[in-house]
């Protein structure tokens, strides 16, 4: 007989029997509840609770509370429990052992009030790893190991037992012969990377441990500001003007580009005449008065379009008086003619009053009066300044590596999308999918579902990197309308059934840079006839990874192939060749300056 296990609905990730006859497991939050389902206590997203069900008291007990991962000892008595907090920092975690099946010590009643359950000991539990624990290893030593694990993987796990028909045994012999030449990990991960390559296949890869590669001991990253700009000459001085502004998605910091964001106020035509309150030159570049602000605050001066004729020549007059130390000259001289400096009034106010008076009458002409000798003087060189400053300062959080490529890449799908519809007075779709993962995903439904009523779609693959949902996505391009619902005229459109569904022809775009599951995607929608494909041979990269990665002992990582890829008709030609488009088509890297098409791809779709 079978009947089902009384407990509720949520993420089981652990489950065994202790020597008592107590069934423990680990619980999560809700992935999802089914319709049937009533409300019930939620837990925080990401935490986990150990439980303990009694069937001699069909009764479930909860244990503990933010329980990672259990271990029983050998005899299903005792039990190693790891425990963190879902937002604890990296350090923040404890092991405790504990009896299986039971409390853990603190959550419950026990005897003696005076026991420190968070002080590492038996009553707690709490295993003392900073005191107990020391290891001390050997670089060298630790490399070779790794060396030797990494060869003996690659033997057991490959998709491949025939290793290609190479003789692996050999060649790891060849480079067994640089070790005692490393001197850094970094010279480690590149002798690997080169082991690895003589297998001649995809998806092999392997790195060392987080901080550890070169480049990560860099203070900060690359910033981006989000602009493409041109060096103009202005009255004996430049600045940056800003010919064009990344955009992407304004109400999304992860996806916009910093000076498009709300508030800041640069648009097109401005030049940018400052960093962090550093004049800029024309020897040095805009990306590089920003290296190692990623993700950070900065300072940005501009000159908005209508202000450059003022801005000009408040920039000739400094040119002319010998720069800014001229200006400054020429302006304490235009400032004693308009009536004496701030000084000179201060010093006439002591003379007249007491000294109390005397600051006062400092501090109450101190901002206004200094403003209104700045407008005074700008004016005498017969600029209007009644509408605002000249120049203004704005604070803006650069960007990323990756906000800047999330944000460019939006600019580019949205201006092909134009493209598309202009050139076919809007019959034709456009949808661009980057991978076939979450990301992916999101991005082809966030299209889709607007373009799919029209007569054709062009889908983009070009620079796909691939991923594992192709067959949701080919099931989507494959459902067709199976009838409308049409309402009395007059009262409303007709509306396809079902809703999402492609009503003509279809045109896939491919490239050199397509790849993985991209490929699968490119192969299989030439088989099942979908329609035609167009651009130029994929990547050729189609095996499998994840089943047979490997943790090396410093806390690196290894990665290869354990599975192959077949087709129908085509066997396992895919990987190393790549799928074949039905209309070849180039897009030379100077096409552009030869005065081509700019995505000649994209036109013969």
């Amino acid at each position: 007989r079978i009947l089902q296990f009384p407990l509720p609905f949520g993420k089981y990730s652990y489950g065994a029997w202790t020597e008592a006859g107590k069934f423990q497991y680990l619980r999560g939050a809700d992935l999802a509840r089914p319709p049937t389902a009533d409300g019930g206590d939620e837990m925080e997203e990401g935490a986990s609770a150990l439980f303990a069900y009694d069937f001699s008291k069909l009764k479930e007990e909860k244990l503990g509370e933010n329980v990672q991962e259990v271990q029983l000892s050998m005899d299903l008595r005792n039990m190693l429990v790891y425990i963190r907090e879902p937002d604890a920092d990296e350090d923040d975690w404890e092991y405790r052992v504990c009896v299986a099946g039971e409390k853990l010590p603190g959550t419950g009643e026990e005897d003696g009030e005076d026991i420190d359950f968070d002080k590492p000991g038996p009553e707690s539990g709490i295993i003392d790893f900073s005191s107990r624990v020391s290891l001390e290893g050997v670089p060298i030593e630790e490399w070779a190991q790794m060396f030797e694990e990494t060869c003996q993987h690659v033997q057991d796990n490959l998709y491949d037992a025939a290793l290609g028909g190479i003789d692996w045994a050999d060649i790891c012999a060849r480079y067994r012969g640089l070790l005692p030449r490393l001197r850094s990990r970094t010279e480690l991960t590149d002798l690997l990377t080169e082991l690895l390559a003589e297998l001649g296949v995809s998806h092999m890869s392997v790195g060392g441990p987080e901080g550890d590669e070169e480049g990560d001991s860099l203070t900060g990253c690359q910033g981006h500001l989000g602009v493409e700009v041109s060096w103009h000459e202005i009255a004996g001085a430049g600045a940056y003007r800003v010919d064009r502004l990344v955009r992407g998605d304004l109400w999304d910091a992860r996806f916009s580009g910093p000076l498009s964001r709300p508030g800041v106020g640069i648009k097109e035509g401005s030049y940018i005449i400052a960093v962090n309150r550093t004049r800029v030159c024309r020897e040095v570049p805009l990306e590089r008065m920003v290296v190692d602000f990623g993700g950070s605050e900065v300072l940005v001066t501009f000159v908005p379009p209508e202000c450059a004729q003022q801005f000009a020549q408040v920039q000739g007059m400094m040119y002319k008086q010998g720069g800014v130390d001229g200006f400054r000259r020429m302006s304490a001289q235009q400032r004693k003619a308009l009536g004496g400096s701030p000084g000179q009034d201060s010093k006439k106010g002591k003379k007249k009053g007491k000294k109390g008076q005397a600051k006062k009458s400092v501090a109450k002409s101190d901002e206004a009066e200094a403003e209104k000798k700045l407008a005074q003087l700008l004016s005498s060189l017969g600029l209007d300044v009644t509408e605002g400053p000249i120049w203004r300062t704005v604070r803006v959080r650069t960007a990323d590596a990756g906000v800047h490529r999330n944000a460019a890449l939006r600019d580019v799908v949205e201006q092909r999308l134009r493209t598309v519809h202009e050139s076919t007075d809007g019959r034709v779709a456009y949808v661009h999918v980057p991978d076939t993962c979450e990301l992916g995903f999101a991005e082809f439904y966030r299209y889709f579902g607007k373009e799919c009523d029209r007569e054709a779609m062009i889908v983009d693959l070009r620079c796909n990197q691939g991923g594992f949902a192709t067959e949701l996505f080919l099931k989507q391009l494959r459902n067709k309308p199976i009838g409308w619902s049409v309402p009395r005229r007059g009262r409303g459109r007709h509306e396809v059934c079902p809703d999402l569904c492609t009503q003509g022809n279809l045109v896939l775009l491919i490239d050199e840079n397509t790849s993985s599951d991209g490929e699968a995607w490119t192969e299989a929608f030439k088989r099942f006839g979908l329609g035609k494909v167009v651009g130029m041979r994929t990547w050729g990269g189609v095996v499998e990874v994840g089943g047979a990665d490997l943790d090396l002992i410093d806390g690196g990582w290894l990665s290869i192939p354990y599975q192959h890829y077949y087709v129908p008709g085509l066997g396992y030609g895919l990987e190393n060749r790549g799928a074949e488009p039905d209309v070849v088509v180039e897009w030379p890297p100077a096409s552009a300056e030869a005065g081509g098409a700019k995505d000649p791809q994209l036109a013969e779709a």
